[in-house]
């Protein structure tokens, strides 16, 4: 039986076209570095690739996660997410 690494999910919106998933994981190591390790980082994109602004962020536990929220409302990229 695989092992299922635990995860909470965080739904972040409002990111500029210029943001990559480099830029979040970045900014996550910077201003709340106790939240890593990430499990992952979802930039999601439409069918043709355009990025839709918004992405899941994937951290391995509650407390980590309720760090992660500190960045509400931080300017990234000329856009507050």
């Amino acid at each position: 039986m695989e092992s299922v690494t635990p995860k909470v999910t965080l739904f972040v919106k409002n990111l500029s076209d210029e943001v990559e998933e480099e830029d979040l994981e970045s900014l996550l190591t910077k201003v709340v570095p106790e939240s890593l390790p990430l499990v992952s980082i979802r930039l999601i994109r439409n069918e043709d690739g355009v990025k839709r602004g918004i992405a899941f962020i994937d951290v391995s536990t509650q407390e980590k996660a309720e760090k992660c929220l500190k960045l509400n409302n931080y300017n990234l990229k000329g856009k507050m997410i």
